[in-house]
């Protein structure tokens, strides 16, 4: 079992890492000024879930496996993610918020959300080479060994969950009933964002 001082440390470095901006937290902050809170934790799943499926892989042991002899296929995972972010950001640029008021999320706006920020979470595939790293430093090698990144896995996905929600809640309060101009503002800012992520992540991927 892991020992408690080993877990109140992880969790410390969980809270940091999860509140750390990045695209995850652009993605919710977006989602939630332009598609209100309901939606945005529909997207929230997804990118959590994503999470989940890289800290399964690496314990696993597929980090190790990766980072060994799979580096070409990391770096091609990464250049695709990285061209999707670009992709997210030019489209965030050139839409236009209309009056419309938010509907309520039907399954197919569902859908779209969930894949959406699945992908974004799935865009940096070195996430497993991280998690492969995190992992072993908290690990008490007498205990069962699935069961501890079992808690590790859910106390980090908890966290993720709990700070992107935050995100997503605190910018659906702040731009409720800003006009349109506010919106396009930070449709553009977050796509000049997200477009900056994803040339570094594809320049990180052909320089390493």
């Amino acid at each position: 079992m892991v020992e408690y001082n080993s877990l109140f440390a992880f969790f410390v470095l969980a809270v940091v890492a999860t509140l750390s901006p990045g695209p995850a937290v652009l993605l919710a902050i977006s989602n939630g000024a332009n598609l209100g809170v309901r939606k945005a934790v529909i997207g929230i799943f997804g990118n959590v879930s994503a999470m989940i499926f890289y800290a399964t892989f690496a314990s696993l042991g597929m980090g190790v496996l990766i980072n060994e002899g799979g580096e070409f296929l990391l770096r091609c995972i990464q250049f695709a993610g990285g061209l999707y972010l670009c992709y997210l950001g030019y489209k965030s640029i050139v839409s236009v918020r209309t009056n419309k008021p938010l509907s309520e999320p039907h399954q197919s706006q569902g859908i779209s959300v969930f894949t959406k920020a699945a992908l974004v979470g799935l865009s940096n595939p070195k996430a497993i080479i991280f998690f492969s790293a995190l992992f072993p430093q908290f690990i008490n090698n007498q205990g069962d060994f699935l069961v501890q990144t079992t808690i590790l896995t859910s106390i980090f996905a908890g966290c993720s969950f709990s700070a992107l929600t935050m995100y997503a809640f605190l910018s659906s309060k702040i731009f409720v009933g800003r006009n349109n101009k506010w919106f396009n503002f930070i449709n553009k800012l977050s796509g000049v964002i997200f477009m900056c992520f994803g040339i570094a992540l594809m320049g990180n991927s052909i320089k390493n």
